[in-house]
């Protein structure tokens, strides 16, 4: 059996909808639960997606497009 062929413009896509899917969870309020010191977001809810459903290395390279996004300062 042979190796699935590379699509880069795909990865480069779906690296890009993830992140906007993380940018998207993180407008979503915080839940604070009483007793539990720190606010659950969904915006982790949506770095597990982005693992668990492109991979390790296509979700590993959408988490750091969206982390470099937030460092040149978009919001």
């Amino acid at each position: 059996m042979t190796a699935p062929a590379r699509r880069p413009a795909r990865d480069l896509a779906l690296v890009a909808v993830f992140a906007g899917v993380i940018a998207a969870l993180g407008l979503v309020p915080a839940v604070f639960v009483p007793g539990f010191p720190a606010p659950i977001t969904l915006q982790s809810m949506g770095v597990v997606l982005a693992g668990a459903v492109l991979g390790a290395r296509r979700g590993f390279l959408s988490v750091v497009l969206f982390l470099a996004l937030v460092a040149i300062g978009l919001p």
